[in-house]
């Protein structure tokens, strides 16, 4: 009755089991007639309990966590360090800038995800690979750099969670802008890994310009060759990387503010070989915080079509002079004077798609406070591809923004003028002075000023043109 582990099996239903004492006896009895056989039960193990500390190189303890949850490390507070910006928790006392990969470093550990694994440094895929109960992490203070040139200001990219602030205006039309920043695909949630790679940095102007911010791709697809055989690659998606254009690719829990933006031109054309979000401050950001930032006289133009649909099977685009794309995003006292964005687009063989364009913001759902911008936005889209499955297509533009989620204290005065040739299927276009779709939450205590003109032929059964001031 009571020993090592045997296997009965039982042929007919006279046997009754039941555990008597629970990891120690099985007791198997003949089942008295009219009895209720009771099924085994297992005991649950004992959870361990795991510590994590939160410390630095210098022994300052910043918090001390229990959890018996071994998949994720639990979030705290960013520590603050005067003449320091914080740059993660590592799993090493000491990061220097000579240890970081592609502007990361391989010891950083995400704090809240189930993706609890990094870089050769990290080793770790959950609390329970560890030597012990206990976790030690390291906070990475990163000294505020001064920038004071142009190779100065592309450099942010070798440290991505570095902070620093302009000593100087800075002119960067002597050559192209390489943007800073990517992310492997577009989701949404900031503690995973696939933003590893988005500036998570600082970024304070000290109210100096950037001027002659020049950017131009045929083509959008991001360049992975910098990222082959090399660690740490958190996520890797291949041609589903993102391919945005602006001044910062993407960014993620960033902070950018007092810098003005003069005169910026992004020249993009999309054969639908990635996701294109194109602006001048940020392709697409992710909880970061924008604050006091003015794009005065930028041109933003984007061309696209379906030549490439290998991976894509219907087209998308967002396009603004501010951010394109987003999600939780801070934005505020910002400003956009005379701004022209432009989004073309010829489809001939998409399964429908989603186009996105504003003064703005593109797709972004962001909390806006006392924002400004004044420009023109001009959309002209022409689907002929009638394709047998076609899907919507959907096309959104506003004075502000394509989307957003909360505005309030603003003030927007737009000429919006959109074309969409659809001739057949299904198709929603929506033009607004403030948005083309105002999704969730709440817009209030806005000035709106917008003249509009559309010039649509839709499908006369499936076509649906909704316009508002």
């Amino acid at each position: 009755e009571t020993g090592d582990p045997i296997s009965v099996t039982l042929a007919d239903s006279a046997w009754a089991c039941e555990i008597t004492e629970p990891n120690t006896s099985t007791v198997c009895r003949p089942k008295a007639e009219g009895a209720t056989a009771v099924q085994p039960t297992a005991a649950e193990p004992e959870k361990v309990t795991y510590t994590i500390v939160y410390t630095d190189a210098d022994g300052v303890v910043y918090n001390t966590i229990e959890t018996t949850d071994a998949t994720v490390i639990p979030k705290v507070d960013r520590p603050e360090k005067a003449g320091y910006g914080f740059a993660g928790w590592q799993t090493r006392p000491n990061v220097t800038e000579a240890d970081l990969v592609l502007g990361v470093s391989p010891y950083e550990v995400p704090l809240g995800s189930s993706s609890l694994y990094g870089g050769a440094g990290t080793a770790i895929t959950g609390l329970e690979s560890l030597d012990g109960t206990t976790l030690t992490l390291y906070a990475r203070w990163a000294e505020i750099k001064e920038i004071h040139n142009a190779e100065e200001l592309s450099a942010i990219r070798n440290d991505l969670y570095g902070s620093y602030v302009l000593a100087d205006d800075i002119d960067l039309a002597a050559e192209p802008w390489q943007p800073i920043g990517k992310y492997f695909t577009n989701y949404e949630t900031v503690d995973t890994d696939y933003w590893t790679y988005a500036f998570h940095g600082t970024l304070d102007g000290a109210g100096h310009t950037i001027r002659n911010l020049t950017i131009t791709m045929d083509g959008c697809k991001a360049d992975l060759s910098a990222f082959e055989g090399v660690t740490p690659v958190w996520r890797n998606d291949g041609d589903a990387m993102g391919g945005e254009a602006a001044f910062f690719g993407a960014m993620a829990k960033a902070t950018v503010r007092n810098v003005t933006f003069e005169n910026p031109v992004v020249t993009v054309t999309s054969d639908n070989d990635a996701t294109p979000y194109v602006a001048v401050v940020a392709g697409f950001d992710l909880a970061g915080t924008v604050e006091n930032v003015t794009v005065t006289g930028a041109k933003v133009t984007v061309t696209a079509n379906d030549a490439n649909l290998e991976k894509r099977q219907s087209t998308w685009a967002a396009v603004s002079a501010f951010i394109a794309g987003g999600w939780n995003t801070t934005i505020e006292n910002c400003e956009v004077v005379d701004a022209a964005v432009t989004l073309n687009g010829t489809l001939t063989k998409a399964h429908g798609g989603e186009f996105y364009a504003g003064a703005m913001l593109g797709e972004c759902y962001a909390f806006m406070d006392g924002n400004k911008a004044t420009g023109t936005v001009d959309v002209d889209l022409s689907d002929e591809s009638a394709a047998e499955k076609d899907a919507e297509l959907v096309v959104n533009v506003g004075g502000m923004g394509g989307t957003n989620t909360t505005q309030q204290n603003g003030s927007y005065d737009t000429q919006i003028n959109v074309a969409v040739n659809k001739p057949a299927g299904k198709t929603t276009v929506s033009i607004g002075g403030l948005t083309g779709s105002q999704r969730y939450q709440i817009a209030e205590n806005n000035t709106i000023r917008a003249a509009i003109t559309t010039d649509c032929a839709l499908d006369p059964e499936q076509g649906r043109l909704y316009v508002g001031k």
